[in-house]
């Protein structure tokens, strides 16, 4: 879950591109873009794994984009 004052928030979910169970999605909740590759992390010794994974947040009170929604 990401929020911030001024924009709506968002929540996701994203899978591990070598995820034993992304073949056996029974709802089809995994898309191309929700699939990620995290990378090693050295340097940290709490972390094994990084992954840089932009967001793009919608202002408060702008109105959806129905094209867009379209396309989804």
């Amino acid at each position: 879950m990401i929020t911030h004052p001024n924009y709506k928030p968002v929540v996701n979910q994203i899978f591990p591109k070598n995820d034993p169970y992304l073949t056996t999605d029974t709802v089809f909740a995994v898309k191309d873009d929700l699939v990620v590759d995290f990378t090693p992390l050295e340097g940290d010794k709490n972390a094994q794994l990084e992954l840089k994974y932009d967001i793009r947040l919608a202002p408060k009170g702008v109105a959806p984009n129905k094209e867009l929604q379209a396309n989804l």
